[in-house]
């Protein structure tokens, strides 16, 4: 039988239901399933983890990096009583994984929903940023000072030929869509583009949202108190964003972080290419040795401010773009395209993970704080 859980406290109750049994085992072998065993293991040090299950080991999807034996449902056979699963699978897998378990008579399982699933990682972020960087929402961020007027704010939507069809079109009056690669594209798809004033709208391939970017820098980062960037399927919970703009007026809004397991340079490493990531230290450590410890504590732990999001103060988006953009430079003079549209996106990937050194670096300096995001759905 599925069981109920105490979800104010998962780790806990997890940990307690797993002593009962003597079989302990996690249901799934993708990326979801990979955060939910590595949040166990660190929260939960004592549990005994037997192995992680797949029913198929042809269409599984296997994303795992912890040393545990993968096997299909139907190499076990232990008895009911004492096995007890966690589904760590979406949602959408559920039903399925549940009827393959009572065909084998096994009735202990869990699933943690997607909305669980989301406040259990937020919970573990936070209590992870704060034992690697200090404090996550730093408090008093006025200073005592009170606004009388709400700041001007702008975010940017980035566009592309390329987006694929969302259901329904993000809107808000803070909200400005902007085509990134207008230079190279065949359609216009906003009516602002990338291509005017000083750019590098031609080097969207390679930097997408980066071109917005530099483009927001040379053009636009001083018509508002705060500039902001967010996709066009991603977008800042608009209500939470603009409140802690207006209540905390902090230096830069960036997005939760998320978490990727073991640390996020093996993860860079395990989607991409590991020696463009061993460029971009070279450079990093070359341009900017000052950066290269704290850079390096950053790649090593599982903390990602992810999407090149932000909401952040005219001021601050310069001093960000003055940093990046010959960091990003002094990459592209060595690295090579691979001829795959994807991989090929790779200075942008790397500056992804760069912002995060950047803005954590300067962390007891500027006054950060954190929103939820909104995924847009698509058709």
């Amino acid at each position: 039988m599925r069981m109920a859980m105490d979800r104010t406290d998962l780790f806990g109750w997890f940990k307690r239901q797993s002593a009962l049994y003597r079989y302990v085992y996690i249901y799934g072998a993708g990326f979801r399933a990979k955060v939910l065993t590595g949040m166990l293991l660190s929260e939960t040090k004592d549990i005994c983890i037997s192995g992680i299950v797949i029913t198929d080991r042809q269409s599984a999807k296997i994303d795992f990096c912890w040393e545990l034996p993968i096997v299909e449902l139907q190499e076990i056979d232990t008895p009911n009583e004492e096995t007890l699963f966690l589904i760590g699978t979406v949602d959408a897998y559920v039903k399925e994984i549940c009827r393959e378990l009572q065909k084998r008579d096994y009735t202990n399982y869990i699933h943690v929903p997607e909305k669980e699933f989301q406040e259990l990682k937020h919970r573990y972020a936070e209590k992870q940023y704060e034992a690697y960087f200090g404090e996550y929402l730093q408090k008093n961020l006025c200073k005592g000072t009170v606004q009388k007027n709400d700041p001007v704010i702008k975010i940017y939507m980035v566009k592309s030929e390329k987006d694929r069809s969302v259901k329904l079109q993000a809107r808000h009056p803070n909200i400005i869509p902007i085509q990134g690669g207008r230079e190279i594209s065949d359609r216009k798809i906003a009516e602002l583009g990338d291509n005017t004033g000083r750019n590098i709208s031609q080097k969207n391939r390679q930097f997408n949202e980066f071109t917005v970017i530099y483009w927001l820098w040379k053009n636009a980062a001083r018509d508002s108190e705060y500039i902001g960037l967010c996709h066009y399927r991603r977008i800042f919970d608009m209500d939470h964003a603009l409140d802690r703009i207006k209540s905390e007026r902090p230096d830069v809004v960036l997005v939760e972080p998320e978490v990727l397991f073991p640390t996020i340079e093996t993860h860079y490493c395990s989607i991409h290419y590991a020696e463009d990531f061993l460029l971009m230290k070279a450079a990093l450590r070359k341009r900017y040795p000052e950066y290269a410890v704290f850079a390096e504590k950053y790649f090593s732990q599982e903390l990602f401010i992810p999407y090149n999001m932000m909401i952040a103060k005219s001021a601050v988006f310069v001093e960000y773009a003055e940093w990046i953009f010959p960091l990003l430079e002094e990459i592209e003079e060595k690295w090579r395209p691979r001829g795959h549209s994807y991989e090929d996106r790779a200075l942008a990937f790397l500056g992804e993970w760069l912002t995060g050194v950047y803005f954590l670096y300067h962390r007891n300096r500027l006054r950060l704080t954190y929103s939820k995001i909104q995924l847009l759905e698509m058709r």
